[in-house]
């Protein structure tokens, strides 16, 4: 009821910003949450990403097919 709960993934294991993005996810969530909601933003490597995960504006971004 009051809590957000995100599961992301990045493209690779190995990303060097991952936790960054983590906070940074947070922090995007909270601005346009209520004040008092339970945020929880948590790394996960299943489904293994793969660029049909991507949103039509994110393949327009990079030039991909959509």
């Amino acid at each position: 009821d009051n809590e957000v709960n995100v599961e992301m993934t990045m493209t690779t294991a190995a990303c060097p910003v991952a936790e960054s993005l983590v906070e940074q996810s947070k922090a995007a969530i909270a601005a346009i949450a209520p004040p008092d909601a339970k945020i929880e933003v948590t790394l996960v490597w299943e489904p293994i990403w793969n660029p049909s995960m991507m949103s039509g504006v994110a393949k327009e971004f990079f030039g991909w097919p959509g």
